[in-house]
C-alpha cells in the first residue's frame, strides 16, 4: 500500500511538473546560475549531492525487495516476483547510468577559477529527494514487485527498449566529453571566456544533443522495463530538459553571432 501511493504521487508530481513546465522558468545551474541569489555551491559538488541519491536509494530499494522476495518464497506465497537475472540486469542499466551521471559527470566538470559558484542549494536538495525516490521505487519493483521471467531479455520490447536506451546513453558521454573539452585544463583559468561554440556528434544537428540523449536513454529505458515506477524520471526529464533547450538555444543564438543557424534545438531536422 505505501509502495503504491508513494508511487502513485511521484508520478502525479512528475505529470503537474511536466504539464507547468513552461512556467517554471531556468533551473540556477550551470550557465543559468550565475543569476542565482541564494546560497549556492561549486557545480562539482552541487551535480554530485543531487545525484548521490539514486545510487543509495537503488541499492537499499534493490537489497530489501530482494530480502522480501526469500521471505515470500520462504512462506510459499503465490506471488510473482521477476527472474533473477532479469532484476540483475536492469539493476545494471540503472547504475551504470547513475555511475556516469552522479560520480563520473560531476567529479570531471572543468569550472573556470575566478567564475561564481553556480549551482543552487536548493536545487540539489529537491533533485536529490526526486531521484532518491524514483530509484527506491525501480529498485524495489526490479527485485520483488515486476512481473518478469527470463523470456522477457529476449522479447522486442526489451531489445528495442535497451537499444533506444544505450544510443541515448553514449549520445550523452559524447556530447558531455565534447562540451568539457572545449575548456581544456591548461585554460580553466579564464573565467571571463569559458564559452566557445561546441563542434563535433551531435552538435552538427542540435544545441542541445546530450539533453536529447538523456531523453532517449530514460524513454528506452520506459519501454524496455515497461515499469510503471520508470514512468517519473522520463516525465521529470522532459519537464526539466525541453524547456531549458529552448533556453540554452536562446543563449547561443545571442552569445555568438556566428553561431550555426541551421542548427535545431533538440530533434535533428524537426525541432
Amino acid at each position: 500500500l505505501f509502495f503504491d501511493r508513494y508511487l502513485t504521487t511521484l508520478t502525479a508530481f512528475s505529470a503537474l511538473c511536466l504539464v507547468g513546465a513552461k512556467y517554471q522558468g531556468r533551473a540556477p545551474y550551470g550557465k543559468f546560475g550565475h543569476a542565482n541569489k541564494q546560497i549556492s555551491l561549486d557545480p562539482r559538488f552541487g551535480w554530485w549531492l543531487m545525484e548521490l541519491p539514486a545510487t543509495v536509494g537503488f541499492l537499499y530499494g534493490f537489497w530489501r525487495g530482494n530480502r522480501n522476495k526469500i521471505r515470500k518464497q520462504r512462506e510459499n506465497r503465490d506471488h510473482r516476483v521477476p527472474a533473477n537475472i532479469v532484476g540483475k540486469v536492469f539493476a545494471a542499466g540503472f547504475l551504470i547510468h547513475y555511475a556516469n551521471r552522479g560520480w563520473y559527470f560531476p567529479l570531471t566538470i572543468r569550472v573556470a577559477q575566478g567564475g561564481k559558484q553556480s549551482f543552487a542549494l536548493w536545487n540539489s536538495l529537491l533533485g536529490g529527494i526526486f531521484v532518491g525516490s524514483h530509484a527506491y521505487l525501480n529498485g524495489r519493483y526490479f527485485s520483488e514487485l515486476g512481473a518478469y521471467n527470463e523470456a522477457w531479455l529476449k522479447s522486442f520490447r526489451f531489445l528495442l527498449g535497451f537499444l533506444i536506451y544505450e544510443l541515448g546513453f553514449l549520445l550523452t558521454v559524447h556530447s558531455e566529453n565534447l562540451l568539457k573539452n572545449l575548456r581544456p585544463k591548461s585554460v580553466v583559468t579564464d573565467a571571463t571566456n569559458r564559452y566557445k561554440i561546441p563542434h563535433g556528434g551531435g552538435f552538427e544537428y542540435v544545441t542541445n544533443p546530450q539533453y536529447l540523449g538523456e531523453i532517449m536513454a530514460w524513454f528506452g529505458f520506459v519501454i524496455y522495463t515497461s515499469s510503471p515506477t520508470a514512468l517519473p524520471v522520463l516525465l521529470i526529464t522532459l519537464a526539466n530538459l525541453v524547456p531549458r533547450s529552448f533556453e540554452n538555444h536562446k543563449w547561443y543564438l545571442k552569445k555568438f553571432k556566428d553561431y550555426p543557424k541551421s542548427r535545431k534545438v533538440l530533434i535533428p531536422f524537426i525541432l
